[in-house]
C-alpha cells in the first residue's frame, strides 16, 4: 500500500512538474503553432496510437530542467518517508493497544473473586471454596451448587425480603412465640452461615461483571478496540451467553445469572 502510495505521488508529482514546464513563458515563446501543428500531423501518420502514447512522457521528461526534477524527486521522497512513518506509527498504537488490553485482562484474572467465578463458570463439577466468617473469623467451606447460586443471584427486592423475613421470625423468638424448634435452627443456621455464603457469591459475580463492563468503557473511549481485546474475553462472553459452553447441570443458574446482568445494571 505504501509502495503504491509511492508511487502515485511521485506521479502526480512528475506531471505537475512537467505541466508547469510546458506552461512556462519560454516554452511558448518557443513552440510556434505551425511548428506544433506539423509535429502533430507528422505523429498522427507516422506513429501508431500506443509508440505515441509510450513516448510522450519519454519527450516530456527530457524538457524537464534538472532543478524541477530534483524539486518532484524530493517531494515523491518525502511522501513516500511521510507515508513509512504514518505505518510505522500505526503499529506502534496498535501493539500499545494490545499490550494494554492483555495487562488489564491479567490484572482483571489475578483478582481472588474472579478467579473463584472462573472455576465456578468452567468446571462442571462442584469444587469447594473457603471463606473466612466476618465476625469471628472461623473459616467455612462450601458448594457452589446450582440451587445456592441461583439463591445468590436474587433480584435485590427478593433478597430484602427474605432479610425482613428472617428478622421477623428472630423477632418474635424473642418474644416466647410458638415457632417451632426446627425452624428456629433453620433460620440461626441460615443467618450464621447461609447468608454469608450467598452474598460471598454475590460479591465475587459482582466483581467479575463489573470487570468485563471496564473493558466497554476502555473500547467506548477509545483506549482499545473490540477486536484487540476480543479474543482475551470472548471465552467468557460465550460462558455467559451461549448455551453450548455452559456448564452441565447448571442451566437454572445461568438463566438466573442472565437476569442478574440485566437488572443489576451491567448488560
Amino acid at each position: 500500500m505504501a509502495i503504491r502510495r509511492f508511487f502515485l505521488v511521485f506521479g502526480a508529482s512528475l506531471w505537475l512538474t512537467v505541466g508547469a514546464e510546458a506552461l512556462g513563458p519560454a516554452a511558448r515563446a518557443d513552440l510556434a503553432p505551425e511548428l506544433m501543428l506539423q509535429e502533430l500531423n507528422t505523429s498522427l501518420v507516422a506513429q501508431s496510437m500506443p509508440r505515441r502514447l509510450l513516448r510522450a512522457p519519454v519527450r516530456l521528461v527530457t524538457r524537464i530542467s534538472p532543478g524541477l526534477l530534483l524539486a518532484s524527486l524530493s517531494l515523491a521522497g518525502g511522501a513516500f518517508i511521510a507515508l513509512i512513518w504514518l505505518h510505522l506509527y500505526q503499529q506502534q498504537r496498535r501493539w500499545q493497544r494490545v499490550e494494554l488490553a492483555r495487562q488489564e485482562v491479567k490484572s482483571f484474572r489475578e483478582r481472588p473473586a474472579v478467579k473463584n467465578v472462573l472455576d465456578i463458570l468452567d468446571y462442571e463439577e462442584y469444587r469447594t471454596f473457603y471463606i473466612n466468617h466476618p465476625k469471628d473469623g472461623r473459616l467455612i467451606d462450601f458448594e457452589a451448587t446450582d440451587y445456592r447460586l441461583r439463591r445468590a443471584l436474587r433480584s435485590h427486592d427478593q433478597m430484602v425480603k427474605m432479610r425482613c423475613g428472617l428478622d421477623e421470625i428472630k423477632r418474635l423468638a424473642r418474644q416466647n412465640a410458638a415457632i417451632a424448634p426446627k425452624t428456629l435452627e433453620l433460620v440461626q443456621q441460615y443467618d450464621n452461615e447461609e447468608f454469608i455464603i450467598e452474598t460471598t457469591l454475590r460479591d465475587w459475580f459482582d466483581s467479575f461483571l463489573g470487570g468485563l463492563e471496564y473493558f466497554e468503557i476502555l473500547i467506548e473511549s477509545g483506549l482499545v478496540k473490540t477486536e484487540e481485546i476480543k479474543p482475551f474475553i470472548i471465552y467468557w462472553i460465550n460462558l455467559i451467553g451461549d448455551r453450548r459452553y455452559r456448564r452441565k447441570g447448571g442451566s437454572g443458574f445461568y438463566d438466573k445469572l442472565f437476569h442478574y446482568i440485566h437488572w443489576a445494571g451491567y448488560g
